[in-house]
């Protein structure tokens, strides 16, 4: 009961924010922990039962969160469905402007290129890189975390953070193949 209050809370949440990226981050994420708890890696003495087994928790796995997803979509009601649809389609010219602030952001690198702004600062300089005509809208963000990363920290900062995740990266693969089976997934998940 608590993982399945987990997937409509985490369900709703991605649906109410209208995040395309979210939404393939979420089907990526459902797709690895469906390979992950099949057991992908198949053991020399496995059955045809366990084999037949695993294929039917899977569909079972699969039939709860079509489930799930149709009864979020039902309870959302048909304005919030009209919402995400047209935000899913890309109705709401916002594929327009992003290659405008990507480009003014480029040029707010170009002029703090070791230490950037410094982190939250986008929000407060880049009106002053807006090039005309301008639109009444105010941007909190730069519609791209990597550009706006690289406009907030600067090339020490970015260079600091491929750092830390190759560090990481390489820990984890080097303690992979040690780690027990049982807690991979877990792994995995926290990943």
């Amino acid at each position: 009961m608590v993982a399945l209050l987990g997937i409509l809370l985490i369900g709703f949440a991605l649906m109410f924010s209208m995040s395309r990226g979210g939404w393939v981050a979420a089907i990526a994420g459902v797709g690895v922990a469906l390979a992950l708890a099949s057991g992908a890696r198949e053991e020399s003495g496995t059955s045809k039962l366990r084999r037949r087994y695993r294929i039917e928790r899977l569909l079972l796995i699969a039939s709860v969160l079509a489930l799930v997803v149709a009864s979020m979509v039902w309870m959302a009601g048909s304005g919030a469905r009209d919402a995400v649809a047209a935000r899913l389609s890309g109705d709401q010219n916002s594929l327009y402007y992003r290659p405008t602030v990507w480009r003014d952001t480029l040029r707010m690198i170009d002029d703090f290129p070791l230490f950037g702004v410094g982190l939250g600062g986008w929000p407060e300089l880049f009106p002053h890189y807006r090039r005309p005509p301008w639109s009444p809208f105010f941007f909190r963000q730069a519609e791209n975390d990597y550009l706006q990363l690289a406009a907030e920290l600067g090339l020490i900062g970015v260079a600091l953070m491929v750092w830390l995740a190759v560090r990481l990266a390489m820990g984890v693969s080097r303690d992979w193949h040690e780690m027990p089976e049982r807690y991979r997934t877990l792994l995995a998940g926290l990943l």
